[in-house]
């Protein structure tokens, strides 16, 4: 079943556990495409802080809000989210680990 839970850096969206990205407000569900230079599945994000939209790595998303990885722990954030199938666009939850 998928779990919806809200980003802790940025209300506006909510990441779902099958590595979904969706905007609280419209309900609309987030495109994902794999850059050239990373090949894993991005998604642009509108942030508060900066009035802009910033590219975050979806595995990245699903991983830190999911396990409850917050900004003060700086080391956490930095280690690459690795896939336990090996393909990286799977980024469900199950399918990901540091």
């Amino acid at each position: 079943m998928e779990e919806w839970k809200t980003l802790w850096w940025n209300t506006r969206y909510e990441v779902s556990t099958f590595g979904r990205v969706r905007n609280k407000k419209s309900g609309k569900v987030l495109a994902t495409n794999p850059t050239k230079s990373h090949r894993r599945p991005q998604v642009w994000l509108y942030t508060d802080y900066f009035g802009e939209t910033l590219q975050y790595t979806l595995a990245k998303i699903v991983y830190w809000t999911f396990n409850n990885v917050y900004a003060e722990s700086s080391i956490a954030l930095s280690k690459r989210v690795k896939y336990r199938d090996g393909n990286p666009m799977n980024c469900k939850l199950e399918n990901l680990y540091v």
